[in-house]
């Protein structure tokens, strides 16, 4: 029996998919707790990463209540939101997304797509769905400086990259351990320097091309290039006719 009140430090948690809602939930991880626990976790974090992303955080036990006193339904945990931290080094198997219904009228009807096997027409979904995001870039307090990164960003370009480097039109040098080509997300203006976190400021590049761009002597002129190549891109409307390659395409692919 765990009291309510109760105060877990540094508590694994992930996001996952609830058979009874469609909106993504975070379940614990935690070797105490049950896993059928509701976690009280902010939105935002559960919608633009994965299903699966992995957090620490500090967890209290809370109980709801009728107007009577009585108990209402089991415990739930909530998250500290100021203890939350996402565990970078760790990656979920399937890149699974919560995509809100543009119907929904109260914003809590969600489809979940596998970006791994996208089609075309599910890209301009996800592409959707990017430009909803708003640049959300800001400094957090920390040892370091850091800024934060939507995920739908990232997973629209590099799915709109196609395992080819947006900046030289090369092959992704290898596959990486989640099973897709290997390319660096790019800001072409700098987070750090006021750029916006989204599909128009952002490229998939390969680690060469990224590299001199931000060491090279003509660094400058090349993320100019970049940039043009982006803005050409996205000018196209027959977006649809991009075809991501399915998971069992590129294990076939000769990625030199």
């Amino acid at each position: 029996m765990i009291d309510v009140g109760t105060t877990f430090e540094d508590a694994l948690v992930e996001t996952c998919v609830d058979p009874d809602v469609s909106r993504p939930r975070v379940r614990p991880l935690h070797e105490e707790l049950p896993s059928d626990w509701r976690v009280e976790f902010p939105r935002t974090l559960r919608e633009k990463n994965p299903i699966g992303t992995r957090f620490r955080c500090n967890l209290r036990v809370c109980q709801k209540h009728n107007k009577d006193g009585s108990v209402l339904g089991q415990p739930y945990l909530r998250a500290d939101k100021s203890s939350i931290v996402r565990i970078e080094d760790y990656t979920p198997e399937r890149a699974i997304h919560a995509i809100l219904n543009s119907s929904s009228i109260s914003e809590r009807s969600y489809s979940y797509i596998d970006l791994g096997e996208l089609t075309g027409t599910d890209l301009e979904s996800i592409r959707q769905s990017a430009l909803k995001v708003s640049s959300e870039s800001h400094v957090t307090e920390s040892a370091t400086n850091r800024y934060s990164r939507s995920d739908r960003v990232k997973a629209y370009v590099r799915f709109r990259a196609n395992g080819i480097c947006e900046c030289c039109d090369e092959i992704a040098p290898f596959i990486s351990r989640n099973g897709e080509p290997y390319l660096e997300v790019h800001h072409i203006n700098d987070l750090s320097k006021g750029g916006e976190d989204s599909i128009f400021n952002t490229a998939a590049i390969c680690p060469n091309c990224h590299s001199e761009i931000t060491h090279g002597v003509d660094g400058s002129l090349l993320n100019e290039s970049l940039r043009s190549r982006i803005n050409k891109k996205e000018s196209n409307a027959d977006r649809t006719s991009i075809n991501p390659l399915t998971r069992a395409e590129r294990a076939k692919a000769d990625w030199l």
